[in-house]
């Protein structure tokens, strides 16, 4: 899908190769059986410190502390391209107001904790302790801006 997304705004044309996952894709890249991939940090930051894979651009609005000299797509002039690998913490619809915001501060407490950022940094990931409002407006976005992207590109489901 990012793929996708960079070739819209791009405006170029290149061949989709589907992988069972992101392990498969910088095997590939590693070996020269692909030019490029678009991939998330945690899944190749290792082969990037290894010295195997150049990042490009990072794909989100801020440069990342892992790789500190690599661009921003918009720095790197595609400023309308931003991907960014998030995960929620889900309840089910109809959860109790008083259950959900305890759950939350939980979470948001644990996360805060200076190991646990430290930790989750150090595999490519960004701590972001939102409110329940801010993540379900957040994913309404994103499933509005994906649905744009699959549509434009006809992506159909193999």
């Amino acid at each position: 899908m990012g793929l996708e997304q960079y070739k819209q705004i791009g405006g170029f044309t290149a061949q989709h190769v589907p992988y069972k996952g992101g392990a498969p894709s910088i095997t590939d890249l590693v070996g020269g059986q692909t030019d490029f991939i678009v991939s998330n940090l945690p899944e190749s930051i290792g082969q990037v410190k290894g010295g195997k894979l150049r990042p490009l651009a990072i794909t989100s609005r801020n440069r990342h502390p892992l790789v500190p000299d690599v661009p921003t797509t918009a720095e790197a002039g595609t400023p309308g391209l931003s991907i960014t690998n998030w995960t929620a913490l889900l309840v089910p619809a109809g959860t109790p107001k008083e259950i959900v915001a305890r759950i939350q501060a939980d979470a948001a407490r644990g996360l805060r904790q200076p190991e646990t950022t430290r930790k989750v940094q150090e595999q490519g990931f960004e701590v972001v302790a939102s409110t329940p409002e801010a993540a379900q407006s957040f994913i309404a976005e994103e499933i509005e801006r994906w649905a744009r992207v699959v549509k434009e590109a006809n992506v159909r489901a193999d």
